[in-house]
C-alpha cells in the first residue's frame, strides 16, 4: 500500500484548520509547516498528530511549500491548504491511484470547488489544479501563485466534470478579509512583473478588468450564483484593476514624478 503524506502550510489558521485535519484521518502522515502562528493553529494540529516544522514568515506560502514537502517521508505527496477539505471520494481515488498509477503517471490534477460564505460557486470552480504527486517527481515554483513543475514522469488529469472529486475550498468568510487579501496579493504580483520585465499598457487597466468580469459572470456562469455571483465577478475585476494600477504606479509614476 502506498503511503500518502499530506503537506500543509499555515499562519494563524485556528478558525479553519480543524475541519481540514478531520478529513485526513487516513493519511500516513501530516506535515504542518507553520510560519510562527500567534494563535492555536499549532496546538490544534498536534492534537491531530501532525508533525510540525517551522519556516520564517514569508509574503506568500509558495516559498515555504517545498520546505514542507522536503520533510515528507511518504511515497506520495498531497498538498492541502488550511481552508480546504478533502472529500472522502477524492481521498479514495487518490489512494487507489497511488497504489496503481494509470499509464505510470507521477502527478494528478483534480478540480477545486470554491465556497463563498459556505456556498459553492458556479463561477469559482477550477477545473484542474496539480496537488498530488509521487515523491521527488514535482515541485513548486517559488513566485506568488506559483505553479507545480513536473520533474519526471507524466501528468494525469481527473475529468473536470467529476465534481464529486473536487477539493472543497472554503475561500471567503468575509469581504473585509478578501479585500485585504486582494491588496496583499496584487502587491506581491509586482515582484513577479519586475522579474519578467512586465510593462504597463493602457489595455491592462481599460480592457483586462472588463474581460475578467465577462469571464467570471458570463463564461463561468456567475449569473447562476445570484447577487453573490455578481459581487464576486466585481471582486475579480477589482483584482485585475488593482494590479494594473499598481504596475502603473511602479512603472510610470515613480519613474517620472
Amino acid at each position: 500500500m502506498a503511503k500518502i503524506s499530506v503537506c500543509i502550510n499555515s499562519l494563524n489558521s485556528e478558525k479553519t484548520i480543524e475541519n481540514t485535519l478531520k478529513a485526513l484521518s487516513k493519511a500516513y502522515e501530516i506535515i504542518l509547516c507553520d510560519m510562527h502562528s500567534e494563535d492555536a493553529t499549532v496546538s490544534i494540529a498536534e492534537k491531530y498528530g501532525a508533525k510540525v516544522v517551522y519556516h520564517e514568515r514569508a509574503k506568500h506560502a509558495e516559498v515555504a511549500r517545498n520546505f514542507c514537502i522536503s520533510h515528507a517521508t511518504g511515497d506520495w505527496i498531497l498538498v492541502v491548504d488550511t481552508d480546504e477539505v478533502v472529500p472522502e471520494k477524492l481521498w479514495d481515488f487518490l489512494d487507489k491511484f497511488a497504489d496503481n498509477p494509470q499509464n505510470d503517471c507521477t502527478t494528478v490534477s483534480f478540480p477545486i470547488q470554491d465556497y463563498v460564505f459556505g456556498k459553492p460557486m458556479h463561477c469559482m470552480y477550477r477545473k484542474s489544479v496539480k496537488r498530488f504527486w509521487k515523491k521527488d517527481c514535482a515541485e513548486y515554483t517559488t513566485q506568488v501563485h506559483g505553479m507545480v513543475h513536473t520533474k519526471s514522469g507524466s501528468d494525469y488529469v481527473i475529468d473536470p466534470s467529476r465534481k464529486d472529486l473536487a477539493l472543497e475550498h472554503y475561500h471567503i468568510d468575509s469581504f473585509e478579509g478578501y479585500i485585504e487579501k486582494i491588496n496583499r496579493y496584487t502587491t506581491l504580483e509586482m515582484d513577479k512583473f519586475q522579474t519578467r520585465g512586465k510593462k504597463f499598457t493602457l489595455g491592462m487597466i481599460f480592457i483586462r478588468p472588463i474581460l475578467e468580469f465577462c469571464k467570471i459572470y458570463f463564461l463561468k456562469q456567475g449569473y447562476k450564483d445570484g447577487l453573490l455571483g455578481f459581487i464576486m465577478a466585481g471582486m475579480h475585476t477589482f483584482y485585475q484593476f488593482s494590479r494594473s494600477a499598481k504596475l502603473y504606479e511602479y512603472n510610470v509614476i515613480k519613474k517620472n514624478f
